[in-house]
């Protein structure tokens, strides 16, 4: 696809290839890569080898993924050496400065099998294993330095591994650890939303908030023209990308249904910029949607029994709904009523 545009553009591959990296940067940020990515390393080469790391990591997420694996050997003053890697072939042309050949490249051994076995199993089991392969001479062989890549403790029970057979010198036991804690994390807030729920008849009155509805124009009309899976998928890369939004300008989101998007700023947090912060929602989501703004006074508290869920109520809610079913009717970005 690189080279067909470079022809039909007339730009250079390697200029297209880095303008592409270059972009690449930006659309990870908008999914909260970058914060990873300023965190990495201090240094060239533990950058490096920290993006190595989080690729293993971001395969768990992304299954179908196939990154390259690099490390750095060593480093000097006047440069890395870097191991590339990649199953992806025809990439940039990288600058070879010497051919390394070694002067035997192959010995026939005559020799027989002490034990050949055939496994029954379904092969169901199976283990991913991540290491480097190192050639001992006083063996004359090669052997296979790994540790087991596991992404939860579930996945070690069915493998019948235990915590202490993972090294303690990369990532592998913070990866299985920091899986159990986010999900320690997410019944503590469980917790916190029940025990709100049960003093739910104290509902808080906030006197100065800020609601923003937003509406994608035409949604109905898109998704006559596609197929419900990719109606899912689309919804779901623009959430995850308000979500980030959202995280970006301290604001609160509500709820969504269907296309609708509902933050809020000033609750439950208080704030004094809470129509600064929506503002700045709202000029960032106005390129992709349409928006409605209203500030007021609410109240707020969580509702429910089975799916507790944080609510607000009040004329300020349903003047900001209107707010964003007027703009959609006379074809407006963004309104605001304050």
């Amino acid at each position: 696809i690189a080279k067909a545009a470079s022809g039909v553009t007339g730009t250079p591959y390697n200029e297209l290839m880095n303008s592409w990296g270059v972009y690449f940067l930006g659309f990870v940020g908008k999914y909260g890569y970058d914060r990873i990515l300023k965190v990495l390393g201090r240094h060239v080469r533990d950058f490096v080898n920290g993006l190595d790391n989080l690729h293993e990591y971001l395969r768990f997420s992304y299954p179908k993924v196939q990154p390259p694996t690099f490390f750095c050997q060593e480093e000097s003053a006047t440069g890395v050496t870097l191991h590339y890697r990649s199953e992806t072939r025809r990439r940039r042309d990288i600058d070879r400065l010497s051919d390394i050949r070694p002067k035997e490249q192959g010995k026939q051994r005559d020799g027989n099998s002490a034990n050949a076995m055939e496994s029954w199993g379904d092969g169901s089991r199976c283990l991913k294993l991540k290491g480097q392969m190192r050639y001992m001479p006083e063996w004359e062989s090669i052997i296979f330095l790994g540790t087991p890549v596991m992404e939860s403790l579930s996945a070690m029970f069915r493998t019948g591994l235990y915590i202490n057979d993972l090294s303690m010198h990369d990532s592998s036991r913070d990866l299985v650890l920091a899986g159990t804690q986010q999900s320690e994390e997410l019944k503590r807030a469980l917790i916190q939303v029940h025990s709100a729920n049960v003093n739910r008849h104290k509902h808080p009155v906030f006197p100065d908030v800020t609601i923003l509805f937003s509406d994608v124009v035409g949604f109905t009309r898109i998704c006559s023209h596609i197929t419900p899976m990719q109606v899912v998928s689309m919804l779901n890369t623009m959430y995850t990308l308000f979500d980030t939004l959202s995280e970006k300008h301290r604001v609160f989101k509500v709820e969504t249904i269907g296309d609708a998007y509902m933050v809020v700023a000033g609750a439950p947090e208080k704030t004094t910029y809470h129509a600064h912060n929506i503002c700045d929602m709202a000029l960032d989501m106005v390129p992709v949607l349409v928006a409605g703004i209203h500030s007021g006074m609410v109240v707020a508290g969580v509702v429910g029994h089975k799916m507790p869920r944080y609510g607000l109520h009040g004329d300020t809610v349903h003047t900001a709904s209107a707010m964003e079913t007027t703009m959609t009717t006379y074809n407006y970005d963004l309104v605001l009523n304050v």
